[in-house]
């Protein structure tokens, strides 16, 4: 439990409060709206061990229910709005090499990470544009991931991947908004990208064609 352990802050309210909360911290520059790190808060924690057949213990977990509340995660490059979880019952365990990480029910069915309804997104390539949010089209979800298996990016869908090292990885959907505002001279630029994934670590971001379909940057002049 030493590296999970590393992913946890228990909050302990005073007398009369409420209940103690548990928060899962995916760590890398992982950044929520109050400037700290970001957090998922988990409801009603239980501590787990994990047995084979034989009754060997493989591990050790931590089964609980997520907040619903809808939460900003940013880095350095791009903002994401996430909503309500698809599936609010989670699980996170590590099997050797392995962290299990998801929707205890999709698990089962190999299928890691966790989903959540994608609101907004915005991207900030620097210098004199002001990124605003833009509303994601239709039922999109963001998936985050945390250590070994790597779900993957699922079609259509925004991946959040963090697997230990400093910085996470944020993959956008095919089809995505930009609202710039060039804040020399209030210019207002929307972009429409088509068939473009931004994928971005860090500092540095790039855009990746996601299939062999013409791929189309469309321009508008609010």
């Amino acid at each position: 439990m030493q590296r999970l352990a590393s992913c946890f802050s228990l909050h302990v309210p005073a007398a009369g409060g409420h209940k103690p909360r548990l928060d899962i911290l995916p760590g890398a520059d992982l950044v929520g709206d109050s400037g700290e790190s970001f957090a998922l808060g988990v409801r009603r924690p239980v501590l787990c061990r994990l047995f084979d057949q034989a009754k060997k213990l493989l591990g050790r977990g931590v089964l609980g229910w997520l907040d619903s509340q809808p939460k900003w995660l940013h880095t350095p490059r791009i903002s994401v709005h996430l909503g309500s979880p698809k599936n609010p019952c989670i699980f996170l365990a590590e099997l050797g090499a392995r962290t299990l990480f998801g929707h205890l029910a999709h698990m089962a069915k190999d299928v890691f990470g966790l989903q959540f309804r994608l609101l907004a997104t915005a991207a900030r390539p620097g210098g004199d544009l002001v990124a605003n949010p833009v509303p994601a089209p239709g039922q999109t979800f963001a998936t985050l991931s945390l250590g070994l298996p790597d779900p993957g990016v699922k079609p259509g869908q925004t991946l959040i991947r963090v697997d230990g090292s400093a910085e996470a990885r944020v993959i956008f959907p095919p089809t995505w908004w930009s609202l710039q505002i060039r804040h020399t001279d209030l210019l207002l630029l929307l972009f429409r990208f088509d068939n473009l994934r931004l994928d971005s670590q860090g500092t540095k971001a790039k855009l990746v064609r996601e299939n062999s379909a013409p791929a189309r940057i469309t321009v508008y002049f609010p």
